[in-house]
């Protein structure tokens, strides 16, 4: 009598298989969430630096940075906000700046507030002709950053130099990344 020999794994080694995939699956989804973080706020960092950049190449041509009005009042310009004219604030600000750069949007551009805002993530630009100095904002994802307000004490020069993570009564954001 012949045995025939059977091909194959059976159910529980196939089981155990992916089992361990699985559990090294979550190890890397987990491993890698915080690096993708950082690379978002480095991706900030360089955005912010970029805008800069095109704001002293407008200034020189200029002799001032873009000052943000719409129908005669200040305002400010932050993209996707919910607010319409900080929006028309940040579409005169993307036009002004058209010859140096196309302006970019936060990684995330995600929530419909300002920056110091919780869950928001988008960037800000505001300044006032009396002031000598501009304000540019963007939020950190990573809080350990070593450049977030909470470390570096980032001003906001509109209004008499406050820290960005002070204001508002406190409730500014300690995860603010200022670039002026």
């Amino acid at each position: 009598m012949l045995h025939s020999k059977k091909q194959g794994f059976t159910l529980v080694e196939v089981l155990i298989v992916i089992s361990i995939i699985a559990l090294l699956a979550g190890i890397t989804i987990t491993a890698i969430g915080p690096a993708r973080k950082k690379g978002r706020d480095a991706q900030r960092v360089s955005d912010l630096a970029n805008i800069r950049i095109a704001l002293a190449l407008y200034k020189s041509a200029n002799v001032t940075y873009p000052n943000i009005t719409i129908s005669g009042s200040p305002t400010l310009a932050i993209n996707n906000t919910g607010v319409s004219s900080y929006q028309a604030g940040w579409d005169k600000l993307k036009t002004d700046l058209a010859p140096y750069i196309s302006l970019p949007t936060d990684p995330l551009d995600s929530g419909t507030g300002a920056p110091w805002s919780t869950g928001t993530n988008n960037y800000h630009y505001a300044y006032i002709a009396t002031s000598s100095p501009y304000d540019l904002v963007a939020r950190f994802e990573d809080t350990n950053n070593p450049n977030r307000c909470q470390l570096k004490d980032w001003k906001i020069h509109r209004y008499s130099d406050t820290p960005w993570c002070q204001a508002w009564g406190g409730t500014g954001s300690n995860y603010l990344y200022a670039d002026h």
